[in-house]
């Protein structure tokens, strides 16, 4: 009974120190791997950090150089918008001159037709004679003409196809038009008939010639 009990206990303690051994064998291998794995995670993030290091230095790089874009441009945009407002100044001066010139144009136009009448309402025939239509408006009003008295007498081109081209008529003085112009205007419903009597019986105008 005691030699059983006693091959009994030396089996379970070889049992024990098989098992012991196991254990630490396998504790051993699986810290290996364990190790092995966290050492291949480690490079793996290694190399995850250093591409995002790569990407981060792209975008900073990328960044930078659109700053200095962004700079460049605001700055050309400063020159810009100086220099279009240095332009629209001058416009503005040279728009007030070219109308400051217009006007004195204007003007002068207006001066050198300061003893002239513009007559409508005659009509035009071939060869006609203008002094002689001069004459019998004269006449149709109460006005003697005298040749000295007229310096001028022409047609001016119509811009409408279908209007009478007018007559011109510049006097020596501007005392002469405007005597002229105040027997026109005493002489009412004045027509082409009365001045001639080959004429139709349109109205016939008498103004003061106007610049455009």
């Amino acid at each position: 009974m005691c030699a059983e009990i006693q091959h009994l206990k030396l089996a379970v303690s070889n049992s024990a120190a098989t098992t012991s051994s196991l254990t630490k064998e396998f504790l051993i291998n699986v810290m290996e791997q364990f190790k092995k794995d966290m050492f291949d995670e480690m490079r793996n993030f290694n190399k995850e950090i250093s591409e995002v290091k790569v990407s981060l230095e792209f975008l900073s790089n990328a960044v930078d150089t659109s700053n200095t874009t962004m700079k460049s441009i605001q700055s050309e945009m400063s020159i810009l918008v100086k220099e279009n407002s240095e332009l629209k100044k001058k416009c503005n001066e040279l728009q007030s001159d070219v109308d400051g010139l217009k006007e004195k144009i204007r003007i002068s136009e207006q001066y050198s037709r300061r003893t002239n009448i513009e007559v409508s309402g005659i009509p035009e025939t071939p060869r006609e004679d203008v002094s002689r239509i001069v004459k019998d408006l004269g006449a149709a009003i109460g006005m003697t003409v005298e040749d000295n008295q007229v310096a001028a007498a022409h047609r001016i081109p119509s811009f409408k196809r279908d209007r009478i081209p007018s007559l011109v008529v510049q006097f020596q003085t501007k005392m002469m038009r405007d005597t002229w112009i105040a027997k026109f205007r005493d002489s009412r419903n004045l027509t082409a008939r009365n001045i001639n009597p080959a004429y139709p019986a349109n109205k016939v105008y008498v103004n003061e010639h106007l610049s455009t």
